[in-house]
């Protein structure tokens, strides 16, 4: 497994928390090699040191690199990348030569049945045609270059690389295959799941404290983020006043943090977004654009919390929009009003996140997801 972000359950980087279960449930099932980039913290380190404990294989090119100074070469990169393209950042590690000799070291010292590259940015790197591979699209149409469809060329020369391409929603599949009809038996749509967290104590609610939660090197976050300070809180706060919004993720750029106020907190990298999820009365994620499912409102319902999102963010639950236990508004005043409302209601609040917590158990264990992976596998392999 290849991949463009350290595997950590506690990150705010949903990719992150994704790829810390599916790996979790593949490592209990087989034999795992994990190639990542090195660790920026000390909880990216830990988490490393516990993939380890559990058996994983791991090999990072450059993991005795200090965090501190990973973290300064990490900016550099997305700088530098920056200037030469209007389009959106893509991992770390794309295109690193120092990575590419690793899995060249790898693939010549030891033998593997299936290569798993987890997002189109480690999707670049080159791998043997003999070893069956599977590419993880989290998002279908995230890297667009210099225009909104120029993806439709990018993204379909590098699924030619790869055996499948699995993609966590049928928004995303429909999306594969009218960019690349050709490869259209080539997409398999497997939801990812969720460990259940223990539940979250009401008692440790702020009743005035609406969270979101998301990376913010992703600029569908930074869109939602803006929407949210500047066009949803206002309305929140004429019907609730004294509510107080915390914006937690890493890499806040600088409209980002300067939507920081006296009702905004804006915390940058955090070790542990789980106590300011348990904080939140409400849990929001104003999503706009972009693709993929959203990990940040499945561990919300998982943790039993009342969510408010758009229909872009439901995308991926399993079942009817009507029947699911959330919120759901794509415009700022029925959106504030639903948050408004929930903030008032606390009832109203504890029943929707014991449905949400519910709806999870049912219908998003990792478990399930590791079956339909194997599948996947399965095929490749012609078994």
């Amino acid at each position: 497994m290849v991949t463009g972000a350290i595997p950590h359950a506690a990150a705010s980087s949903g990719s992150s928390v994704v790829m810390a279960g599916q790996l979790a449930a593949m490592a209990a099932r087989h034999r795992v090699t994990l190639v990542t980039f090195p660790p920026a913290s000390s909880a990216e380190k830990k988490a490393l040191a516990n993939w380890r404990a559990a058996g994983v294989a791991i090999h990072s090119a450059a993991e005795l690199m200090p965090p501190s100074v990973v973290q300064v070469k990490r900016r550099l990169e997305r700088a530098l990348r920056d200037l030469r393209s209007r389009g959106p950042r893509l991992e770390p590690i794309t295109g690193d030569a120092r990575t590419q000799a690793v899995i060249d070291r790898l693939i010549e010292t030891d033998r593997f049945d299936v290569i798993q590259a987890e997002s189109i940015g480690v999707g670049s790197f080159r791998y043997p045609a003999r070893i069956p591979k599977v590419l993880t699209e989290q998002e279908v149409g995230r890297h667009g270059g210099d225009g909104p469809n120029s993806w439709r060329t990018r993204q379909p020369r590098m699924w030619e690389g790869f055996d499948r391409v699995q993609v966590f929603t049928p928004q995303d599949a429909e999306r594969f295959r009218s960019a690349a009809p050709s490869m259209a038996s080539q997409v398999r749509v497997n939801p990812f799941g969720i460990d259940l967290p223990v539940e979250a104590d009401p008692g440790q609610q702020d009743p005035n404290a609406v969270v979101f939660v998301g990376s913010f090197n992703h600029e569908p976050n930074v869109d939602a983020a803006a929407w949210l300070a500047e066009d949803i809180l206002p309305r929140i706060a004429a019907q609730r006043p004294g509510v107080k919004l915390w914006l937690v993720g890493e890499d806040p750029p600088a409209r980002v943090a300067r939507l920081a106020n006296e009702s905004i907190v804006v915390t940058g990298r955090v070790p542990d977004v789980s106590p300011h999820l348990r904080r939140a009365a409400v849990i929001v994620a104003p999503v706009r654009t972009g693709g993929g499912m959203r990990q940040k409102v499945l561990h919300a319902l998982a943790l039993g919390k009342a969510v408010v999102t758009t229909p872009l963010g439901t995308e991926g639950l399993i079942g009817p929009s009507a029947e699911l236990p959330l919120a759901s508004a794509d415009e700022a005043g029925a959106f504030s009003a639903h948050v408004a409302r929930l903030l008032a209601a606390p009832v109203e609040r504890r029943a929707l996140g014991e449905r949400a917590r519910a709806f999870v158990a049912a219908h998003h264990s990792w478990r399930a997801h590791a079956d339909r992976l194997e599948h996947i596998y399965e095929e490749i392999l012609g078994r």
